[in-house]
């Protein structure tokens, strides 16, 4: 059976309604946590990535927003930028904020990115899968339309209570997580590069 732009559209409803039932009750499961993990290619900047603890829930309308942790919270958001200098490569992080309005199916992002990035980026989202990991469920998006013409995925991830730990103890900056495949993978340089992140670890 063919699919259908209608069939792609009921798919993504009912992505975003599963991700509402996890935002207002997130111990369905066993699960601790609501994580996000994003990753971006295209013009005008290289490709870069972004992550953090998305379990602030405000309700409304008919589902509600997911929000990251304020800054100087444990898993408030950062994205990774490379930069490339010498003989070692360094991953330049910047903090930013993010939310994902379960309503319209959009995601935000802003911080004061590099490379001539738009301090405000926004694209909705496509559901493409949804996935089991070790316990760890997970829901795969892929942008729609973007505010900037790039490409975008975004996973989002239940973190059980008794995988929290083994999951999210490895940040993009660090080294590669189960993730990064969804972006560029991190050269052997760049996992050796002096960079400190905070540690995501329960309460995500």
């Amino acid at each position: 059976m063919a699919v259908t732009e209608g069939h792609d559209h009921a798919l993504t409803e009912a992505a975003l309604d599963t991700l509402a039932k996890w935002a207002k009750n997130h111990k369905i499961g066993g699960g601790e946590n609501i994580n996000f993990s994003i990753s971006r290619q295209g013009a005008p900047s290289p490709a870069f990535l972004a992550f953090g603890d998305c379990t602030p829930f405000t309700p409304s309308g008919k589902r509600g927003i997911l929000k990251g942790q304020p800054a100087g919270n444990t898993g408030a958001p950062v994205s990774c930028f490379e930069n490339s200098g010498g003989a070692l490569d360094i991953l330049q992080q910047v903090p930013c904020t993010f939310s994902f309005d379960l309503n319209t199916g959009k995601v935000h992002l802003s911080g004061a990115f590099p490379n001539n990035l738009p301090s405000n980026l926004e694209f909705g989202v496509e559901y493409f899968k949804r996935f089991d990991a070790v316990g760890v469920e997970n829901i795969l998006f892929y942008s729609d339309q973007a505010s900037d013409n790039a490409g975008y995925v975004i996973a989002m991830q239940l973190v059980a209570a008794s995988e929290g730990r083994t999951q999210v103890a490895h940040s993009p900056c660090e080294a590669p997580p189960a993730w990064a495949a969804l972006g560029r993978p991190l050269r052997p340089s760049m996992v050796r590069a002096e960079v400190r992140t905070p540690r995501l670890e329960p309460p995500f």
